[in-house]
């Protein structure tokens, strides 16, 4: 990721993602759906790192739209089809990303990197 989206949010809502607290082991992590305000409320109870409500947009046009673009991340796995103002809208890490963060400490951290950058830039 470049500068703009290698900050704190970003990182925030990685963490948040695979719901990882300060101190768990990246094996736990996992890719439940979450809305932008839910995201933004496990940030504000896990890291106490308060956004303030006008501050969603940024995280889902600033962190969340890269994250998808990046492939990190996909919307609404649970319907596809859902309407683009539902309250539902959410998001999770897809199933190679999680697998990757799980990995990394072990020997298959890398060869995992590499697996998902072939498929992403092909």
């Amino acid at each position: 990721m470049d500068a703009e989206r290698s900050n704190e949010r970003s990182a925030l809502t990685l963490l948040a993602l695979a719901k990882l607290k300060k101190n768990d082991a990246w094996i736990n992590a996992t890719n439940r759906m979450y809305t932008t305000r839910a995201l933004m409320d496990w940030i504000s109870d896990e890291f106490n790192v308060k956004y303030k409500p006008n501050t969603r947009e940024t995280i889902r046009r600033f962190t969340l739209h890269q994250f998808i673009q990046a492939g990190l991340v996909e919307e609404n796995a649970d319907n596809k089809g859902r309407p683009i103002n539902s309250p539902k809208w959410n998001y999770r890490l897809n199933e190679q990303v999680l697998r990757i963060i799980q990995a990394y400490g072990t020997s298959a951290y890398h060869s995992l990197i590499q697996d998902f950058k072939s498929h992403v830039t092909t």
